[in-house]
This record gives C-alpha cells, sequence and structure tokens, in this order.
C-alpha cells in the first residue's frame, strides 16, 4: 500500500527511478482499486434504483431489469477512475523505463514504429500495380490486415519485458538506485509536481476550446462565461509553467508569486463568472440548478482565497492550512459532482453547456473526455496539497 500512496503522491513527477516492486505493487493496488470502485458505484447505483422503486421489486430483479445500464454504470465508472490515474501511471512507467537505462524518448518510439511500417505498407500497396502476378502487392495487403494486429501486440511485450527486467545496479544518468536512494520529495519537486499537472490539465481545456472553435459553425460571440473560461485556461497554463522551476513555496520568487496571483486571479474571475451566470438567468433557473451553481462556485472560491493567503498572509500559518483543507474538499465534492452529473445522464458540466452551445459532434471529445472532465479538479487538489505540505519558514 505504501508504494500505491507514493506513486499517487508523486503524481505527475517524471524524473528518477522505480524499481520493479513500486512499479508492480502500484499496478496491482491501481487494478484493484479500479475494480472495487466500479463494483461500488454499480451497487449504490442498484440501491438507489431499488429505494425510488420501493416495495415492488426485490434486489435481483432490479440488477435484471436493468442489466444493461448497471453494467455502463460501471464502466463509465472505471473509465473516470483510470483518467484520473492515467498522469501517475505514466509518471511511475517512465520511472521504471529510466531504472533500466531507457528514457521517455524509447516509448515515443514503441508507438512510433508499428505506424511506420504500416505506413510503408500502406504506399507500397497504393503505388503497386493492381494484377494477378504482384506479389508484392499481395504481400504487403496481407501484412496490413495480420500488422495492426499484431505489431502493437509485439511493442506491448517488448514493453512489458522491460517493465519486468531487474534494474540497473547502482546510479544512472537517470537518477539514484531506488534500492538505495533516500526517496525525499522536497519542496521543488511538489511544486514541479503540481506545475505539470495544471500544464495538462489546462493545455488538454485549451487543445479542445481550440477543436470547439474549429469544428463548430457558431462562435464565441455572445458566450462570455466560454470566453473567461477560455483566458482562464491560458492563465492556468502560464502559472504552470512559472512553478516548474521554484524551489519552496514560501520565499518563492518572482516567477512564483506571478504564478500564484495568476492562480488566484483565474478562480476569481471563475467564482464571479459563475454567480453571474445564476444572476442574469435567475428568473429561468429552478432552486436545484442555483443550488447548483452556487456549489459549483464553491470550489474556484476557496482556491482564490488559498492562493490569496500564500501570496499576502504567510504569517497566518493556520488559516492558510484550513484554506487548503477546504479547497481539497470542496475540489473533492466537486469531483462527485461532476460524476453524479455523468450517471444522470447531464454530461460533465464544465463542457456541457459548450457542447450544447456548439453544434458539435461529441464523439471528437470522447476519447480523452473523463481526463478532460476530471484533470482541472486534480491539478486543484494536488496545488491545494502542495500549499498544505510545504513548510512555512516563518513558523
Amino acid at each position: 500500500m505504501k508504494w500505491f500512496i507514493k506513486v499517487v503522491s508523486h503524481y505527475a513527477v517524471f524524473s528518477g527511478r522505480a524499481g520493479r516492486e513500486e512499479f508492480w505493487t502500484f499496478t496491482l493496488c491501481n487494478i484493484l482499486f479500479s475494480l472495487l470502485w466500479s463494483v461500488l458505484v454499480a451497487f449504490v447505483y442498484t440501491s438507489y434504483k431499488l429505494f425510488i422503486r420501493g416495495d415492488n421489486y426485490s434486489f435481483e430483479e432490479i440488477v435484471r431489469y436493468n442489466f444493461e445500464e448497471i453494467v455502463q454504470i460501471a464502466i463509465l465508472a472505471a473509465n473516470y477512475y483510470s483518467a484520473a490515474m492515467f498522469l501517475p501511471s505514466l509518471a511511475v512507467t517512465i520511472r521504471r523505463l529510466h531504472d533500466v537505462g531507457r528514457g521517455v524518448w524509447f516509448i515515443v518510439w514503441l508507438n512510433v514504429w508499428p505506424v511506420l511500417i504500416m505506413v510503408a505498407l500502406l504506399l507500397i500497396v497504393m503505388f503497386s500495380p493492381a494484377n494477378d502476378d504482384n506479389w508484392q502487392r499481395d504481400a504487403s495487403i496481407w501484412l496490413l490486415e495480420t500488422g495492426r494486429w499484431f505489431l502493437p501486440l509485439i511493442a506491448f511485450f517488448w514493453l512489458l519485458i522491460l517493465l519486468m527486467t531487474v534494474g540497473q545496479e547502482g546510479d544512472n544518468k537517470y537518477g539514484s538506485d531506488p534500492g538505495t536512494a533516500t526517496n525525499a520529495f522536497g519542496e521543488s519537486a511538489r511544486l514541479r509536481n503540481a506545475g505539470v499537472v495544471l500544464i495538462v490539465a489546462h493545455a488538454l481545456s485549451l487543445v479542445m476550446f481550440i477543436k470547439l472553435w474549429l469544428f463548430s459553425t457558431s462562435s464565441f460571440e455572445g458566450l462570455p462565461l466560454e470566453r473567461i473560461l477560455l483566458f482562464n485556461n491560458l492563465i492556468l497554463l502560464i502559472a504552470g509553467v512559472l512553478l516548474l522551476n521554484e524551489k519552496q513555496l514560501y520565499g518563492i520568487g518572482r516567477n512564483g508569486r506571478i504564478a500564484i496571483l495568476l492562480i488566484m486571479v483565474a478562480f476569481t474571475l471563475s467564482f464571479v463568472s459563475r454567480l453571474l451566470r445564476v444572476i442574469f438567468n435567475i428568473g429561468l433557473l429552478d432552486e436545484w440548478d442555483i443550488l447548483h451553481a452556487v456549489f459549483v462556485a464553491l470550489p474556484c472560491l476557496s482556491l482564490a482565497l488559498l492562493a490569496a493567503f500564500t501570496l499576502f498572509a504567510q504569517h497566518k500559518k493556520n488559516i492558510i492550512r484550513i484554506a487548503a483543507i477546504l479547497s481539497i474538499v470542496f475540489w473533492g465534492l466537486d469531483l462527485l459532482l461532476l460524476f453524479y452529473g455523468e450517471i444522470k445522464g447531464l454530461g460533465g458540466y464544465r463542457f456541457y453547456y459548450l457542447l450544447s452551445s456548439f453544434k458539435f459532434m461529441k464523439s471528437v471529445l470522447s476519447p480523452v473526455e473523463p481526463m478532460l472532465q476530471i484533470l482541472p479538479s486534480i491539478a486543484c487538489i494536488v496545488f491545494a496539497g502542495t500549499v498544505l505540505s510545504c513548510k512555512n519558514q516563518q513558523e
């Protein structure tokens, strides 16, 4: 269990090395927790169905009549868990490859070489004359049909063998031997970790905004909240970049102060824009919609206050701790509310209004939608946890 906690705490740390015990313990725990989470969500959903149906149906009848729906809910839960654990899984995989002397470019090459072979075979088929005597063309067609399944399997087993290989003894160019390293996770590493998560989360959001802009017939005119969110993603991306090279949270340099100021501005704008949206549409919303909108705005307010206290009231250590804990709680509830919205079939509220405003195929977003939905909240939790864990030199 300690290896799982270590990997999750090193959420987006790609430097250093990881031994076989760390990698495989985390992987097995990750699979187990994914299954337990899916079963738990399916059980809670089934119990909810049983509750609203009253005494007319038994638990077994609810499962039998709603089996396909329950399976879809379980798969949705597993997808969102996998999206939440994607960055730590990728990070520990890269650190495991570092332990055997392979870098991140090896993963890139491992994914590229099957594609290059398939492209070469496709070119042979395209530029070869179609006749019965052309054995090269026939062989290329056969290899294309079998290679699209066989080549990725080769790449997968190649990676699997490396992940099971004993690491290099002693230090290598990627870091100290994980068997002898102290595994210290200092403030510099924590701030870099928070910066990387901010960058990934809001870079993905910017990509989605660009896709919406390129592939839709509508524009951002008349959508002030969407323009504010686009601006917020940009400044939070910049804040993440500025945090990468900071050594400590308290007593940080100019870049670090600018980063925290940008975080404060971004979440203040998010809070105000969400409240204004409620005020301007108060006549169109029922009590649940108003409560939902206010609850969604509270995490933004909590993180804006946390950034303000960290920047302007560093001597108020207890206030900063309370603000950090409240931010973690609010953004954790934000994740649950998001998942509840998905279960209810409403879609994630971050981009639901965009997808309804633009006549845009949701399938374009489907491959990365779970990660797109939850990473901004996870980035906020990581930042709040970083503030909570860093030591104030003024204490």
